[in-house]
């Protein structure tokens, strides 16, 4: 511990001299390339003189980054990436933080102000000194006799063991990087990116604190800093004592309280000591990576979940678009009688589909297109004077009106009445018969729905979507048998809307499609997906524990085979799940197959409430539905 305490003196000194020899103040270094680069600027544009330019332009790049990543670690902005030069911003951050931290005055418990500094310090150690006042010691060996014992003797034995290295790491890993340094000034990143250099006397000492021996009294020095608990202070209950700890003793100190690290799984009875029945449940549904993903935070408007100005700006100005539409806002609620009407009419079915995406505004007019970042403006492309609501393209465009009006079947139909489909059909339901009128009023939009979006296509494309479908290859119905020399493993997932559970299953088959081995086992998830990538990931596991390589594993849902084969930022709710699939995968050279639902149907019917009653040979003693099933599927795979 000694010796660990005594390399970080020395390389936090020989680092500040090495930092002020290298790069110096970076204001002065950033004038004095400015004037040399205005200099150069005034010169003949030779081409001597152009690499002379180019040159210094690199280098004010350079101390610009410097200076943006400096100010990036003591803005303490965790959420916002350096590099789209936003040095401004965490300037900014830093001095707003620095004004709010601020002590300029204190109030006292007589209501006396003290402003100067001698007087603020006095108050805060009269404060403190009251409050860990110290009685002397008391006896509680009487009191102690009555509480009974709750640790184990198997909770002792974990307690005691020693500790290893890979919880070392794991537990600077997960521990903020660019969090306030205490006295030695180290912060979380130095530990974090220079691992592999100092892990073995970072181990050593941290060890050797846990075997029983003494932890420095400078190792322990802290900065005690009084953090604001309500926007303008007054008097020193206003604020939080902080400690400013060395990242050494937090790694000594660091414990994960809500997880259990034995299954790596969320502990449900810390979670309800702590907050309600249904928060605690909302929280277990969330999935915890068991390959050590490290914990990051992303960003929904990119593809990649990393935060840029450029990304930030899009959303901004969608936003403000949005914001100052034409279309007028609506809280109808459709009653139940109104969609009983509409699907008991007598019209095609495609006019009934139609006329409810119309209804709750599932179309794709500009302006939806907008709100869903797939399109950069909502105006009309026809008339390009408002922007193209439901509304506006079926009745109050130029375009629309014209139509209607030289329609013979629009009687007493006036487009510029509908401020809203929705209101105006539960108003006109009355008035209509159930046919002919709907009918006619119905195809009369898709008309216009059609045209409109025709209208928006090359015309090229326009032609070749009205070619009639030529043929083309039909899916295979059941899925492949994998090769002679590999196994396949397909899985399925059932979800529970109200229970917020699912039913996982999982089976290993040959390339003749013997059953090897299966699971069944119950999960809590709070959507469909995240229960199939959940079972996913167990999948993955089941071939990890039972050693398996070159395995191909099968599922019906295309969108996570999808994820797992690719680099792509998945949702968020499965980004810990996708990241361990895409380890465990490469690490067991493990393929993945999309399969449609006829050939996953073992594992679907094993997944579902019908298996409910598997007994615990269901394996070796299929039931007779499942054995069905995998007769079925053996014969095709011979």
């Amino acid at each position: 511990m000694f010796r660990w305490n005594s390399k970080l003196k020395i390389l936090r000194k020989a680092l500040k001299e090495w930092s002020r020899k290298e790069f110096g103040n970076n204001k002065i270094c950033l004038g004095q390339l400015r004037n040399q680069l205005n200099s150069v600027q005034q010169l003949a544009p030779f081409e001597d003189n152009l690499v002379v330019q180019a040159g210094i332009q690199e280098a004010i790049e350079v101390v610009l980054a410097r200076e943006e990543m400096y100010l990036h670690q003591r803005s303490r902005v965790n959420w916002f990436n350096h590099g789209d030069r936003n040095s401004s911003f965490f300037h900014a951050s830093m001095i707003q933080r620095r004004q709010r931290n601020q002590i300029l005055r204190l109030k006292t418990a007589n209501g006396n102000w003290k402003d100067t500094d001698d007087g603020i310090d006095q108050e805060i150690a009269s404060y403190f000194s009251s409050i860990f006042h110290d009685d002397g010691p008391r006896d509680m060996a009487s009191v102690l006799a009555h509480v009974p014992l709750s640790i184990t003797e198997e909770m002792n034995t974990l307690l005691l063991r020693s500790v290893e290295d890979h919880e070392i790491k794991a537990a600077t890993f997960q521990m903020g990087a660019l969090k306030a340094p205490g006295s030695d000034g180290f912060p979380g990143l130095f530990f974090q990116q220079f691992w592999e250099v100092i892990k073995g006397d970072t181990c050593a000492a941290i060890k050797s604190f846990f075997s029983g021996n003494y932890l420095l009294k400078k190792l322990n020095h802290t900065n005690i800093v009084l953090v604001p608990k309500i926007p303008h202070p007054e008097a020193l209950p206003h604020f939080k004592p902080i400690s400013l700890c060395n990242f050494s003793v937090k790694i000594i100190s660091k414990v994960v309280d809500f997880i259990n690290t034995t299954s790596g799984a969320w502990s449900i009875p810390k979670l309800k000591q702590v907050l309600s029945e249904e928060e605690a449940l909302s929280i277990s549904c969330i999935p915890i990576s068991k390959t050590g993903t490290e914990d990051s935070m992303l960003w929904d408007f990119t593809t990649n979940g990393k935060y840029s100005v450029k990304s930030g700006y899009h959303k901004t100005w969608n936003d403000l678009i949005l914001s100052k539409l034409e279309k007028p806002t609506s809280s109808i609620n459709p009653p139940s009688a109104f969609w009983k009407f509409l699907w008991n009419l007598s019209i095609p079915p495609k006019l009934k589909h139609f006329w409810w995406k119309v209804c709750r505004n599932r179309l794709a007019t500009k302006e939806n297109l907008v709100r869903r970042n797939c399109a950069n403006t909502p105006m009309c492309p026809r008339c390009g004077k408002h922007s193209e609501s439901i509304e506006h393209l079926l009745c109050h465009c130029k375009w629309a009106k014209k139509v209607w009006f030289k329609s013979p079947i629009s009687g007493g139909f006036f487009p510029n009445n509908i401020n809203s489909a929705l209101s105006w059909s539960i108003a006109a339901k009355e008035e209509m018969d159930k046919g002919a009128r709907v009918c006619l009023h119905m195809e009369r939009w898709l008309g216009l729905w059609v045209r409109g979006v025709n209208s928006r296509l090359p015309k090229k494309l326009s032609r070749f979507m009205l070619l009639p479908p030529t043929g083309h290859p039909k899916l295979p119905k059941f899925g492949q048998p994998p090769p002679p020399d590999m196994l396949k493993i397909n899985y399925d997932a059932s979800w529970i809307d109200s229970a917020q559970k699912s039913w996982g299953g999982i089976i290993l088959r040959n390339s003749r499609g013997c059953l090897l081995d299966g699971r069944r086992f119950c999960i809590s998830a709070n959507s469909a997906f995240i229960a199939e990538a959940f079972i996913f990931r167990e999948a993955c596991l089941f071939a990890k524990a039972l050693n398996l390589q070159n395995v191909s594993i099968e599922s019906d849902c295309a969108s996570l085979i999808s994820l797992s084969v690719s680099e792509l930022v998945p949702p968020w709710e499965v980004l810990a799940l996708i990241t361990d699939i895409r380890k465990i995968g490469a690490e067991l050279e493990l393929s993945f197959c999309w399969t449609p639902r006829e050939g996953n149907e073992a594992a679907h019917w094993i997944a579902s409430s019908r298996a409910s009653t598997l007994g615990c040979n269901w394996v070796s003693f299929p039931p007779i539905p499942l054995l069905n099933i995998l007769c079925k599927d053996a014969s095709v795979y011979q």
